[in-house]
This record gives structure tokens, C-alpha cells and sequence, in this order.
């Protein structure tokens, strides 16, 4: 079995580094993880790599994580983007916005609730054109 590749995308080293030790811990040899302090870094790695789920925070400085959604969504329909965020508000008259996120869990998120997300969205991606072919379009 290939590898999934999951890419957590937040401001906050601290919380990044949690969570993919907890995601490694559970995911084993069956996952990378990738972690990006800056979204703009994620979108140059997303033309090269192929991510299986992305998990995105939604206020960041550089750019915001509305944006990293419909990048994805774009670039990468298949892929189930799950948003994190302090300020739900942010969200709640954005329609737009989503119908694209698999998943939204307000801070501070309880771990074992995002990764049975993290794994129904990954299943759902075997179900799915996988990213190398999408890579083609762009």
C-alpha cells in the first residue's frame, strides 16, 4: 500500500508539531505528514507533490486558509480539506467556502475526533481519481 500524504497547514508550530506526532504515532508507516508554517509554501509544494487530505487552519498571516481551500478545490477537487479555526464566525456566511471543506472543528481541537475525520476523509480519497493524474490538468 502506497503511503497517504497529509498536509497541516497553521501558524502555530507548537500545535503543528502535536499533531503530527499524535498523526505519526497513529498512522505509523502508512503516512507522511507534512507541516507548513506558511500557506504560500504549501501552495508551491501542492504543484509538485500529491496530498491525500489537507488540514488547514483558517486565520493565518501570510494567507488565509479560505484561500487554501479553493486553491485545493481547483487544483485538487478530490482532495478533503478540514479547517481549523479559532473564529467560527469567519465561516458562517460563507456558503461558498463551505461546500468545499470536508470537515470544520473550532480550537481547541480534541484529537481523537480529528483523527477519525482525518480517516474518513482519507477513505474517501480511495474512492477517487488519484492526485498524479490530476497533476496532469494543472
Amino acid at each position: 500500500m502506497n503511503k497517504y500524504n497529509i498536509a497541516l497547514i497553521d501558524d502555530d508550530q507548537i500545535g503543528l508539531d502535536s499533531i503530527k506526532i499524535c498523526l505519526e504515532n497513529d498512522f505509523k508507516d502508512n503516512a507522511n505528514i507534512f507541516i507548513f508554517t506558511q500557506g504560500r509554501k504549501f501552495i508551491q509544494e501542492l504543484a509538485e507533490n500529491d496530498f491525500h487530505l489537507v488540514v488547514t487552519d483558517l486565520e493565518m498571516p501570510d494567507i488565509n486558509g479560505s484561500d487554501i481551500v479553493n486553491y485545493v478545490k481547483k487544483y485538487r477537487p478530490n482532495v478533503p480539506v478540514i479547517v481549523l479555526t479559532g473564529n467560527a464566525e469567519l465561516l458562517r456566511n460563507n456558503f461558498e467556502i463551505r461546500k468545499h471543506i470536508f470537515e470544520v472543528f473550532v480550537k481547541p481541537v480534541e484529537y481523537k475526533q480529528l483523527l477519525r475525520t482525518i480517516q474518513d476523509g482519507l477513505a474517501c480519497t480511495r474512492f477517487m481519481i488519484p492526485p498524479s493524474a490530476e497533476r496532469a490538468a494543472l
